[in-house]
């Protein structure tokens, strides 16, 4: 932890990522899923919420995020890919 940095102390966490790819003659497919169960986490190194206003909202209504409050993690991401060679 770093003031310096605003790093804070955050909770440890485990991340499932899936994978694969498959290959048919030319052409390849590609498919993944990051953070598979959209477990909520906090960004070790991610720094800290500083600053103040609406762009800090993270709902309309509710408010800004407190001061220092910790940067979230991404949450579930999905990719494919397609790849041709010729």
């Amino acid at each position: 932890m770093s003031d310096v940095r605003n790093q804070t102390k955050t909770a440890g966490y485990g991340l499932i990522n899936l994978r694969g790819s498959y290959t048919w003659k030319q052409v390849r497919f590609d498919l993944g899923v990051d953070n598979l169960f959209d477990k909520f986490y906090s960004l070790p190194l991610g720094g800290a919420y500083v600053g103040q206003g609406t762009t800090m909202a993270l709902n309309r209504g509710r408010g800004n995020p407190a001061w220092g409050t910790a940067v979230p993690g991404m949450g579930r991401s999905i990719y494919t890919g397609l790849t041709l060679k010729f």
